[in-house]
């Protein structure tokens, strides 16, 4: 994720698969203000979500695969 985009799936809270296009390279997100003001979990991964142009997350524990 930190070289370019990444295809991946993780098992979202009410249990289905989602697919996400994720990225946490500057050069795709250097337009758009970072959520730094939420408190850090190391638990949760953030990553700018390239499909719907926003930072999303995930808990890591749901990580399926990464292709």
């Amino acid at each position: 994720m930190q070289k370019g985009v990444v295809k991946f799936y993780f098992q979202k809270v009410d249990g289905s698969i989602r697919e996400a296009w994720g990225t946490l390279n500057r050069k795709y997100t250097s337009t758009i203000t970072s959520p730094n003001k939420m408190a850090k979990n190391e638990t949760v991964q953030t990553y700018f979500d390239t499909e719907k142009q926003e930072f999303r997350c995930f808990k890591k524990l749901n990580l399926v695969s990464i292709i």
